[in-house]
């Protein structure tokens, strides 16, 4: 990227090396795929000393503070390099303490609070000028399965190209109300009428 480009709203500042914009990202194929940026450049801490690492500014906001989701990336970066890579990160409490300066570099220290059989826990410091600006807190879990299910299993249904059509359920729920009208209504009353016979007029008034 350009040095000095600005892109969502924050100000890109040039890297050490940069050559004419477009040269870097034409001469690497990866620089398209997002994650290979995250892990190399945005993401990536220079080791000072044992659980202490230097981060750089990727993106200064336009109001020239440090962009706090980055500073979380890069302490979580900082936490993960002090656990073996059999752990993943269970949980992750940050507070921002401080508002950061776009013109020192931010060291992390690391803290190994706890290291257990399962879980492990590592505070991070991120220091600007001999304070911290952020504390954050992660827990990370070994991985393994867990017997405990939250779900039942998934029952036997047709897939969804074989379902009917909206236009073939309209159509079967009319025929099915045209058919319960016409059992509703039932069939005519009628009487029978014998041949020859006459029917009784009912009582006649006196002469």
């Amino acid at each position: 990227m350009a040095a000095g480009a600005e892109a969502g709203g924050f100000r890109v500042p040039p890297e050490e090396g940069d050559g004419p914009p477009g040269e870097k990202e034409a001469a690497t194929p990866e620089a398209a795929d997002l994650r290979s940026v995250l892990v190399t450049s945005v993401l990536n801490l220079e080791p000072l000393d044992l659980d202490l690492f230097r981060g750089r500014h990727y993106w200064v906001p336009v109001s020239r503070r440090l962009f706090g989701g980055q500073i979380v990336g890069q302490a979580l970066v900082a936490a993960a390099k002090a656990v073996g890579e059999e752990l993943q990160v269970h949980s992750l409490h940050c507070y921002f303490v401080r508002a950061g300066d776009p013109s020192v570099p931010v060291l992390y220290q690391v803290e190994r609070t706890r290291t257990g059989h399962s879980f492990s826990v590592r505070s991070v410091k991120a220091i600007q000028h001999g304070k911290p600006i952020l504390i954050c807190q992660a827990s990370f879990q070994e991985v393994q399965a867990s017997p405990v299910q939250h779900q039942f299993h998934m029952p036997d249904v047709p897939l969804p190209e074989e379902l009917q059509t909206r236009e073939e359920l309209i159509q079967q729920y009319l025929d099915l109300l045209s058919l319960a009208s016409s059992f509703s209504k039932g069939p005519k009353p009628h009487r029978e009428v014998q041949a020859g016979a006459q029917q009784d007029p009912g009582p006649r008034s006196p002469h």
